[in-house]
């Protein structure tokens, strides 16, 4: 599954679920509230107090919109307001985020070859590789999960988001892949040393995300040895996969596409090593 249950940070799913513009209407709640009480009461004094109250509420909304883990390291105290008209702007906050769809996150993960491993990884042996940088284009790069429109637009969900960094999760992935398809030992980890004999994959992705009911990637890589500068080889590919028309579903056609590039990847790479290189 390349969906994660949240367990243990309940707290900030909560606060990333209440950004934006329900904290807005929140604070677009309390001054109606708070101007209906001025009519009802009448006195100066009260009028002030619930004026500056609003301005506190409208305030808070700004600051949390910017900054939501202050919800749980209670980082509040410049926020201060009438004391007895604190319940109000908790209900208020506890009715929007009651309101709001529960925020999810979803991962990548590796793709067994469809060969049998060990035929593949008898296919040919290579010098040690390692995935030493990932590069995706910046409308990619960011928490929420990004899917293409027509007319040039893009999709950008308020609601699904990735686990973690979608270009360090793409590096991962595509090693544990590459690793299941080259002899053992072959693949070195992302933080792990290399010997000066490793050679280097510089991915660089220039589309991966749906458009028409499929996944599409789009990317070149590159195969170095020693620097950047001293490329073996290099490809350019477009590959393409079914997806359901869900977050889950683009999670998993992502990875199944970083299955199929690792393969490629582990064929070229055994033949440029039968071949001298090139």
């Amino acid at each position: 599954m390349s969906r994660l249950r949240s367990s243990g940070g309940n707290s900030a799913v909560t606060a990333a679920g209440c950004r934006g513009g329900r904290l807005d209407g929140t604070a677009n709640s309390a001054d109606r509230l708070m101007s209906g009480t001025a009519t009802r009461n009448g006195p100066s004094n009260t009028v002030e107090e619930i004026t500056q109250t609003a301005r506190a509420v409208r305030s808070l909304a700004d600051h949390l919109d910017r900054h939501p883990e202050a919800l749980i390291r209670g980082r509040l105290r410049s926020h201060a307001m009438t004391p007895r008209l604190i319940p109000v702007l908790l209900i208020l906050t506890l009715t929007a985020c009651a309101s709001s769809p529960p925020t999810r996150f979803f991962a990548l993960d590796a793709v067994a070859p469809r060969a049998s491993p060990a035929a593949q990884r008898a296919a040919g042996t290579s010098a040690p590789v390692k995935v030493d940088a990932v590069h995706i284009p910046p409308a990619l790069d960011r928490e929420s999960m990004v899917r293409g429109a027509s007319g040039n637009q893009l999709e950008i969900s308020s609601q699904d988001r990735w686990a973690g960094d979608l270009g360090e999760m793409i590096r991962r992935v595509l090693t544990q892949d590459l690793a299941a398809r080259l002899p053992p030992g072959t693949v070195i980890a992302p933080d792990s040393p290399a010997p000066a004999s490793a050679r280097g994959i510089v991915l660089d992705i220039l589309t991966f995300q749906p458009q028409s009911g499929e996944v599409v990637l789009d990317a070149d890589w590159t195969l170095v040895q020693g620097t950047q500068s001293n490329p073996v080889l290099r490809r350019s590919l477009r590959l393409t996969e079914a997806a359901a028309a869900s977050a889950q579903g683009q999670a998993a056609a992502m990875s199944k596409l970083l299955g199929e590039l690792a393969g490629r990847m582990a064929a070229d790479i055994a033949e440029a090593s039968r071949s001298g290189g090139r």
